[in-house]
């Protein structure tokens, strides 16, 4: 559904750049490129990531970004005078520790892969008599519909794809 949503969102931003390149019109040409090329940045990105990725040497790229929407929070906190915090901690420092958490979570049985990705077994953790889901809302134990809000199909699909 995504792949043709983005698909679609390329194929009609392309319909006007066509159309100003059959006209010449510079300005146009310029104005509509931009608009394709965002439309289609996702599909890009992914594309260059698998073709070029690996040349890659500089990896301040990697932090540029976060570092300057990092600022912008910490501006936007100070404008609504929010204290700052006495301690940052930033999850692209801890990647290690969380990759070896969730292979943990995986080798104890209580999570499984799916499409490339991690997915937890709510319904094998809760089984357990030594854990409880809904921990900290106790009353949604046993509540299929909260789950069904709260986490949309991923409760009931991905678990069909594992068996």
């Amino acid at each position: 559904q995504m792949l043709e949503r983005i698909k679609n969102s390329v194929e009609s931003a392309m319909k006007p750049l066509e159309e100003a390149i059959q006209k010449k019109n510079t300005d146009e040409i310029s104005q509509h490129g931009l608009v394709l090329l965002d439309e289609a940045k996702e599909m890009l990105s992914d594309w260059l990531d698998t073709k070029h990725g690996s040349q890659v040497t500089d990896n301040s790229i990697f932090t540029q970004l976060p570092k300057f929407w990092e600022e912008e929070f910490h501006n936007d906190m100070a404008d609504l005078n929010v204290l700052s915090p006495d301690v940052l901690t930033r999850v692209s420092e801890y990647v290690p520790e969380i990759v070896a958490f969730v292979e943990r979570i995986v080798a104890n049985g209580y999570g499984y892969v799916s499409n490339g990705s991690v997915y937890f077994d709510t319904v094998k953790f809760d089984a357990s008599e030594k854990h409880s889901y809904a921990k900290l809302v106790p009353e949604a134990v046993g509540d299929q519909k909260a789950l069904q809000e709260g986490e949309g199909d991923l409760s009931i699909s991905s678990r069909s794809e594992e068996h």
